[in-house]
């Protein structure tokens, strides 16, 4: 799909030129539509990973072990689901749990807002003593992680296991 002025921008699982993505009434089109694109990077293959499925983020306790919580977070943690992500670990904080080991591997997108999130739990936690440690980031969130330095300030392990080990 060519569009005369080659901008686009991503929507859904749709890429869309700019006019026609305009014409939708949601509010993530506001979010998308600073997602636009010039079609030479649609030939280079650039946005194969920005066309994934765009899926509400699910948070989903998986079980208790070796005295921390697994959770798992699927979908994309951006400027729209970050804050529930911040709310849901809160609220597992004021019960009082106060390790967890995040399991990322169904987290498709992870934007600078959903950082911001892990960085304010990591802190609520260290404040009272608890531990953070995330675990199976695929590939999108690997680069997001190394190009923002992320591994440096919260750790990461590529399997729940090896988390559970250090924790």
């Amino acid at each position: 799909m060519l569009c005369v002025s080659g901008k686009f921008v991503v929507y859904k699982t749709r890429i869309l030129p700019i006019g026609l993505a305009g014409r939708h009434k949601t509010p993530s089109v506001r979010v998308n539509l600073k997602r636009e694109y010039s079609s030479s990077f649609i030939q280079k293959g650039v946005l194969d990973y920005l066309t994934l499925e765009e899926e509400d983020m699910e948070i989903i306790e998986t079980g208790k072990k070796k005295n921390a919580l697994i959770v798992s977070v699927k979908g994309r943690m951006d400027v729209l689901s970050a804050p529930e992500f911040e709310k849901k670990i809160g609220e597992w904080i004021e019960e009082g749990e106060l390790n967890f080991v995040i399991d990322f591997s169904g987290l498709v997108f992870i934007s600078s807002a959903g950082l911001r999130s892990l960085l304010i739990t990591a802190k609520k936690l260290e404040a009272k003593k608890g531990r953070l440690a995330l675990s199976s980031p695929k590939d999108v969130v690997k680069k997001v992680f190394e190009i923002s330095g992320f591994y440096s300030l919260i750790p990461t392990y590529e399997s729940v296991e090896a988390a559970l080990e250090q924790i």
